[in-house]
């Protein structure tokens, strides 16, 4: 077997230091990043939040149900939380996470070098993995991902290095991460089982023992305490999604394509999969070398292609709803193949040009260009790429996807705890960042908690269904005490303008969403029997304003300054309530952002709840967050005032505002004061 090639003793500092300067920076850019908490998290840190308090391994305080994939991830919020005294469960995931990618970077430097056999070949992967996009997206926004590629990389060296009794008990505590660690342990066990056929070493008992020593006390225990060590989340996706066919494995050939700042052939908007077959070939190829040049030095490195090749069949086979941190194991080990087979090449070139004492410099040169090319679209996600416009600040990363939709939920969370303090049963098709915010109980009409959701499961297919829907006799036999939803998941047999529906529900707060869902209504309802419980959230000015007569009381507002790289914002959300006679005209909200010295600078006329919302539609009662966007100009010319004032879209005279006391308003306009420059980063 060959050796690892170690620098220079010259060089030794040099690495070091590289490679202490690369572990800065990883924990400084994921320290960096704004709030950027993924929805599905939230669900493991209401389990961990429960768990600390002794409530118990439960969301629902009582309900013995495992809606959490990541047992493991749960369990060491938990500790950490207890032991650190942090409660506060989004920022404790980015401190442990900024660790975990840590150790990774470590882990990682280990393994490349060891399959490359350069330790600055090593270095190169770990400074990938610190700036891939991916990871580093899922890393900030508080899921498992990173703990599961620690795992992952983890049992790889340990395997390479020899240490397979280690190893085994780190495979035990991958499928506690996350159940497709499964596919890690059959690489594993499959190597060790060749061997012992080859006669090589005798089969592994032992490794087979910590293995199960490891996993089986979590089994026992989640079928006594849950009555099933399955989680109820994985039961209840296998029945609720409808996907098209390979779109699991077609979200593969997008993502090892995407690992290039090209594609080869080029990309084509509505290609077929026959192309995209081809545009994976290059990077498959590339792959596939730098396994075959490690398996020259590394005998168990097949290992690692077994594990990739199990991962994609077992993922692709089951084609679920294709969620982005499914493939966060991989990245890595791209990475560490590709710079792998670079190296190799560069080697290879050099003895076949007669200039074998240069290998260092030829494989350390093309592994650079590598580097280079493979950082370029995470340096793009970035914003730190001079040729191109950022779309945030430098460093600063572009997410995914929005998190409009867990702001949102997290808002309806504060302004319904009243009736949490009430001990209301909400339904909704989404739990997360609601479920953490409100703290009561929850139906998850999506089932992952809910295990009474399947009954009503699978929907008959000629009845029309999208992703989160909800079935319309669940709510009618569970009557809940309040529903959630956006419109966009009130399809098929229950909608939004339900006569029958309406009748048990009376809608009582509205606000329109910019989501990843795109732009659409999100609307709490509750049961018709009971009073709207509903308070202003807490970081909103509570003000008592009429607008004419009783149409719509304003009762609180909020100011948000906020900014991208090209404009600086104000962000105004009211917080109207309807009165109890319906509204007959349809009103105009006029909002106007006014400069220091009085002159008007933006403004905004539209309909309270842009056009979602006609006020003709507007239930007795009804709560809506109503949110404009008051772009400030550049230079400052604050301090900013915000003024409103409120008209029937039918007349020129703005519509009487009177405060609580009977004193009208002067102009009939509410004037706010309003910060002059965003919060800091």
């Amino acid at each position: 077997m060959s050796q690892t090639r170690s620098p220079a003793p010259a060089r030794r500092p040099l690495l070091f230091t590289a490679t202490a300067a690369g572990l800065l920076f990883l924990l400084w850019l994921r320290l960096h990043q704004p709030p950027n908490t993924v929805d599905d998290a939230y669900i493991t840190f209401r389990y961990a939040r429960n768990l600390a308090a002794g409530v118990g391994f439960v969301y629902n305080a009582g309900e013995r149900v495992l809606g959490t994939t990541t047992p493991a991830y749960a369990v060491l919020l938990a500790v950490a939380s207890r032991i650190s005294g942090v409660y506060d469960y989004p920022r404790l995931a980015l401190m442990l996470n900024a660790l975990i990618n840590a150790l990774t970077f470590c882990v990682l430097l280990r393994l490349t070098t060891r399959l490359s056999g350069w330790a600055w070949v090593g270095l190169g992967a770990a400074l990938l993995f610190a700036i891939e996009g991916r990871g580093l997206d899922f890393s900030t926004g508080g899921m498992e991902a990173g703990f599961n590629q620690l795992a992952v990389l983890a049992a790889f060296v340990l395997l390479i290095e020899d240490h397979t009794r280690w190893a085994a008990a780190v495979l035990g505590l991958a499928v506690l991460i996350r159940p497709d660690g499964l596919n890690l342990a059959a690489a594993f066990f499959g190597v060790l089982a060749l061997e012992a056929l080859r006669r090589r070493r005798p089969w592994p008992w032992a490794e087979a023992a910590l293995f199960a020593a490891v996993l089986l006390p979590w089994v026992v225990f989640a079928t006594l305490y849950f009555g099933n060590f399955i989680p109820q989340s994985i039961l209840a996706k296998s029945e609720l999604y409808r996907t098209p066919e390979l779109m699991a494995f077609r979200a593969f050939l997008v993502q090892i394509r995407a690992l290039f700042p090209f594609s080869l052939p080029t990309l084509r908007p509505g290609q077929g999969l026959g192309r995209e077959l081809l545009q994976a070939v290059f990077p498959a190829a590339l792959a596939l070398l730098g396994l075959a040049a490690a398996q020259r030095r590394q005998p168990r490195a097949w290992a690692i292609g077994v594990y990739m090749l199990l991962f994609i069949t077992f993922y692709s086979v089951g084609n679920p709803l294709w969620l982005g941190w499914y493939e966060i194991p991989l990245f890595p080990l791209y990475h560490s193949l590709f710079l792998t087979a670079l190296a190799w090449i560069g080697a290879r070139a050099a003895r076949r040009l007669g200039q074998a004492a240069a290998r260092p410099v030829w494989a350390h040169g093309l592994v650079a260009v590598g580097v280079a090319l493979l950082a370029v679209p995470h340096l793009s996600r970035l914003n730190v790429l001079p040729w191109e416009a950022p779309r945030q600040a430098a460093f600063v990363l572009n997410p995914a996807f929005n998190k409009q939709r867990e702001a949102d939920y997290r808002l309806l969370g504060r302004m319904l705890l009243p009736a949490a303090k009430r001990a209301r049963l909400v339904a909704i098709p989404e739990i997360g960042a609601f479920g953490y915010t409100y703290g009561g109980d929850l139906f998850d009409t999506a089932g992952l908690i809910s295990p009474k959701t399947n009954d009503y499961f699978p929907i008959p297919a000629e009845v029309p269904f999208e992703i989160y829907a909800v079935p319309r006799q669940l709510i009618f036999d569970l009557q809940p005490d309040l529903f959630i939803s956006f419109d966009s998941m009130l399809v098929g047999d229950l909608r939004p303008d339900d006569a029958e529906f309406l009748e048990r529900y009376r809608p009582t707060i509205g606000l329109v969403s910019h989501a990843a869902f795109g732009i659409q209504r999100l609307v709490v309802y509750r049961r018709s029997d009971l009073p709207p419980e509903v308070a202003l959230p807490p970081e909103a000015m509570p003000t008592e304003i009429t607008f004419g007569g009783d149409i719509v009381t304003l009762r609180g507002y909020a100011l948000r300054p906020w900014s991208d790289p090209e404009t600086d914002y104000v962000e105004v959300a009211l917080f109207w309530q309807a009165g109890q006679a319906p509204v007959t005209r349809e009103v105009l909200a006029r909002v106007n952002l006014l400069s220091g010295s009085g002159e008007q600078v933006f403004q905004v006329l539209d309909f309270p709840g842009e056009t979602l919302f006609p006020s003709s539609s507007w239930a007795p009662g009804l709560w809506l967050v109503d949110r404009y966007q008051l772009k400030r100009p550049r230079p400052e010319a604050g301090p900013y005032t915000v003024t409103l004032t409120l008209f029937a879209s039918d007349a020129d005279e703005p519509l009487p505002a009177v405060e609580a006391g009977g004193q009208r308003l002067a102009d009939n306009t509410l004037t706010i004061a309003a910060p002059a420059q965003p919060p800091a980063d």
